[in-house]
């Protein structure tokens, strides 16, 4: 599978849904919340999944991807003064995210934050591929 393809479940990981690799078709597959699942093709996934744990591995959940670290992360990396200062004020409290995007857009650095952000995506998709002995190529 491609490596691009098992990213995906890493950006797109929300609330009430749980992202499996099937490895006996090399897909990934979706267990969907009840509020919005198709209840009888999302059933007969559950049940699959509990019948047949070795050929599914589930991938991180929401919680379990650290967004507020990725963008901590950034900061640090960022090498003028003036502009790190500004992103570590813009990152403390409520309201990080919306502050965080907005500085970095005024600084200039919104390509330079997609760009880190997709490599620490693709960093995690690796380790987490070789940690479940998942098979990918770049």
């Amino acid at each position: 599978m491609k490596l691009d393809d098992l990213i995906d479940p890493f950006v797109n990981a929300e609330d009430g849904m749980i992202y499996y690799y099937r490895r006996s078709t090399d897909e990934i597959v979706v267990l969907v919340n009840d509020h919005f699942a198709d209840d009888d093709s999302n059933d007969k996934l559950a049940e699959a999944i509990d019948d047949n744990r070795d050929n599914y591995v589930s991938f991180p959940i929401e919680i379990d991807i650290h967004d507020y670290q990725i963008m901590r992360d950034y900061v640090d990396q960022v090498a003028d003064d003036r502009q790190r200062e500004r992103l570590e004020q813009a990152i403390s409290g409520r309201g990080a995210f919306r502050r965080f995007r907005s500085t970095i857009e005024q600084l200039g650095l919104l390509e330079q934050w997609y760009d880190f952000e997709a490599q620490a995506y693709h960093d995690m998709a690796v380790e987490w591929c070789h940690e479940n002995d998942v098979p990918f190529e770049e």
